[in-house]
């Protein structure tokens, strides 16, 4: 994992750009701290282990070569030519992208590996982090798309609704920070 790790990091510090303030290295590295976390709980055994936390590393790469839409595409393109050069196994590459495939906004996760994966991608949301975390996603998703985005503040309150966390773990411990963030939402959209 520390190839892995090492290759990430340097793709990171090589080619982000300051538009990049959420989809950055310390979001990457939290995802895989989260990720850590649900792996020592659930007690994945190493290969399972090794696919969530590979495509924990690899999920936003490919945030660095192109636009938003299509990035888990390209980082899972990116994942696969790296560990085909390491001569990792076709079938853990397959499993690794599926991962990576399911931190898609609309796609639904197939197994414990792909809920435990997009729940670390999205933990902040039950999280007192979620505030800061929120406006730092909006002002990356204005400096991208290069457009002012209106109602930011009942968007994200839309997102909150209609987001679900699939794992216990993240349900368990995550769910009344949630509902909190909501509140929180929603108070800012009274006083506007």
């Amino acid at each position: 994992m520390s190839k892995i790790a090492e290759y990430v990091i340097h793709l990171f510090n090589s080619q982000a750009t300051c538009e990049l303030c959420y989809h950055n290295l310390e979001h990457t590295k939290a995802v895989v701290k989260n990720a850590t976390e649900m792996a020592d709980f659930y007690h994945l055994k190493n290969k399972e282990r090794f696919v969530l936390l590979a495509a924990a590393w690899f999920h936003d790469t490919g945030q660095l070569f192109g636009p938003m839409e299509g990035h888990e595409e390209r980082g899972a393109y990116i994942m696969e030519q790296f560990l085909r050069s390491h001569k990792i196994d076709t079938n853990i590459i397959m499993e690794i992208n599926n991962a990576i495939m399911a931190t898609q906004i609309n796609r639904k996760p197939a197994n414990l590996i792909e809920d435990i994966l997009r729940d670390s991608d999205v933990y902040h949301l039950g999280t007192k982090d979620f505030r800061q975390i929120d406006e730092i996603v909006w002002k990356e998703t204005e400096q991208r798309s290069g457009q002012i985005i209106s109602d930011k503040l009942q968007k994200s309150l839309d997102f909150l609704n209609k987001h679900c966390f699939y794992t216990t773990y993240c349900k368990d411990r995550l769910l009344s920070g949630k509902k909190a963030n909501i509140e929180y939402l929603k108070g800012l959209i009274k006083r506007e």
